[in-house]
């Protein structure tokens, strides 16, 4: 009895203890700086460029049971300071996928570090198991908030909450800001001005969470004896001056200038290739015409130094090739993925600088006849000039008889995607751009006088070109002066009905087989037949004599 007891108790200690250490898994949330000065350099490589390849790195290391979460700010929009997203909510590590998230981020907006700490605290689950949040950030808070006395709040309400920081490039009142976040959090921070600072800082990190490896206390500030002075001096920092590095495939622009990288507001502009500006870090602005593009902000970003001449190149650009004969469109656009415009150009083909980042290209061939018709993503790669053939659409055949005789086109081609969406373009050109999809096409001669016929259907890969010959139909001959109430031609195969009204022709009708039918009057009868069967064939014109 007394052994049984003895066992029992051991079972009892064991079952504590494992509960006691399933009680201490952790979960760690990262909190992610992508506000618009993240495409500013270090080392010669873009801040976000660097923070995606050195979280990988740590990532991997990671056991996979880990609980992980991923927040970022300022990706989406500018000057938002609500761009906040849980974009990788705390759960189980899947390394794959939590990678795929971070590659897909792009900076754009503001620091709203306040607001995304509070966000973060809120997100990650309560009771006593031990919660991290890793604020890695290029910046100081920049809505207006108080991260410092946030994070006190939150850890006075969450006794198992830790905040650490990195902050990554920073100095003088961001090194300020961010340690105090992680003083008042219980945590530590972090200065990382290198890639090899920011991949021992998170490895760091990541041991002391997971392995609980001490970390080591950061060195003492030293103390400095304040003398005593006779005069007192005011130092100004001068300006520092941008000066514009151009490629081979770009062209001056009409203007361009520099901005501020999380808000977008512009601070200087230029039409030479130099700009004076107080010393900070901003965000190239461009204008490629006058009138024929708009401003809007590319990937570029420059830190100015009081006194020093700091380059800028320009690497990151689209060059868009069209297909043979068909001239610049009206307009073309980079858009993000709520629709707003990044980048707008009018005739414009030649290349030009854009932000990196994975937009839609709008395209509208035409001022008036054209609608904007989306051809699909185009990736823009940070510091490369991109590529990207136009030649995915169809091709239309047309022969002499389509025109009138005052040369006018009242035509018009009707597409029809696969979900049903329908695009009018007036007076086709010979190409037409397309996204890879199913279409039907229908065709309307003329705006009052014809009703639309369904032609084909289209099935376009990416990279084809599919011709279309509306070559086919019938015209009458006849020494009426006036014409009919209408003409009904019904496909005899299909059952398909097209009708011409006040008209002898010509009449476009696909190849097939027709039975015709007339009505003279609106009101004076209904249609007679006119013909059982008619054929036509491929590019043929059938002339009708009556």
């Amino acid at each position: 009895m007394a052994f049984k007891k003895q066992v029992l108790s051991i079972l009892v200690m064991l079952l504590v203890i494992s509960t006691a250490v399933a009680a201490q898994d952790p979960t760690i949330l990262m909190v992610f700086d992508a506000s618009g000065s993240m495409w500013g350099k270090i080392d010669k490589t873009t801040k976000i460029e660097t923070a995606r390849k050195v979280m990988g790195e740590v990532i991997e290391k990671i056991p996979s049971g880990t609980s992980v979460g991923l927040m970022v700010y300022g990706h989406r929009r500018k000057g938002d300071c609500r761009d906040i997203e849980l974009v990788y909510p705390p759960g189980v590590l899947d390394t794959v996928r939590f990678m795929e998230t971070v590659r897909q981020i792009n900076p754009r907006g503001k620091t709203p570090i306040t607001l995304a700490i509070q966000s973060a605290a809120r997100a990650l689950p309560s009771g006593t198991d031990p919660v991290y949040i890793i604020l890695i950030s290029d910046g100081i808070e920049t809505c207006d908030g108080d991260p410092c006395n946030a994070a006190a709040e939150l850890r006075s309400k969450m006794a198992n909450l830790i905040i650490h920081v990195v902050g990554f490039g920073v100095t003088g009142d961001a090194v300020d800001q961010l340690s105090c976040i992680a003083q008042k959090g219980g945590g530590r921070f972090f200065e990382a001005s290198s890639a090899a600072d920011l991949s021992r800082s998170l490895a760091t990190l990541r041991d002391h969470i997971i392995e609980k490896t001490p970390i080591a206390p950061p060195p003492e500030k030293p103390v400095v004896k304040a003398s005593s002075a006779t005069s007192k001096r005011i130092r100004i920092a001068g300006p520092g001056t941008v000066k514009l590095v151009l490629p081979e495939w770009c062209q001056m622009p009409k203007s361009w200038y520099l901005a501020d990288p999380e808000t977008g507001t512009e601070i200087a502009r230029s039409s030479l290739d130099q700009i004076q500006i107080r010393a900070g870090e901003y965000q190239l602005g461009w204008r490629q015409s006058e009138h024929n593009s708009g401003d809007y902000l590319v990937s570029e970003i420059v830190t100015v130094q009081s006194g020093i001449t700091t380059e800028l190149p320009v690497e990151t650009g689209l060059r868009l090739t069209l297909p043979t004969g068909l001239p610049a469109p009206y307009q073309w656009e980079l858009v993000d993925e709520q629709g707003k415009p990044v980048a707008s150009f009018s005739r414009i083909i030649h290349p030009v600088p854009v932000p990196a980042g994975t937009w839609q290209l709008l395209w509208r061939q035409g001022e008036h006849s054209h609608p904007k018709i989306i051809l699909g993503p185009v990736t823009i790669a940070e510091g490369n000039l991109t590529d990207m053939v136009l030649d995915t659409g169809v091709v239309i055949g047309r022969p002499d008889w389509h025109v009138s005789k005052d040369r006018s086109d009242n035509s018009r081609m009707i597409l029809e995607n696969a979900g049903g969406e329908k695009l009018t373009i007036y007076q086709p050109q010979d190409v037409q751009l397309l996204a890879p999809g199913e279409y039907k096409l229908f065709w309307k001669h003329s705006e009052h006088g014809h009703a639309p016929v369904f032609w084909q259907s289209i099935r376009l890969a990416p990279h084809q070109l599919v011709t279309v010959d509306v070559s086919s139909g019938l015209t009458f001959l006849t020494k009426q002066q006036k014409p009919p109430y209408r003409i009904i031609a019904k496909d005899l195969k299909r059952g398909e009905k097209t009708v011409m009204s006040q008209s002898w022709g010509p009449m476009p009708l696909p190849p097939g087989r027709y039975l015709l039918k007339l009505q003279t009057e609106e009101h004076g009868g209904g249609p007679v037949v006119i013909a059982d069967d008619v054929e036509i064939g491929a590019n043929e014109l059938i002339e009708i004599e009556m």
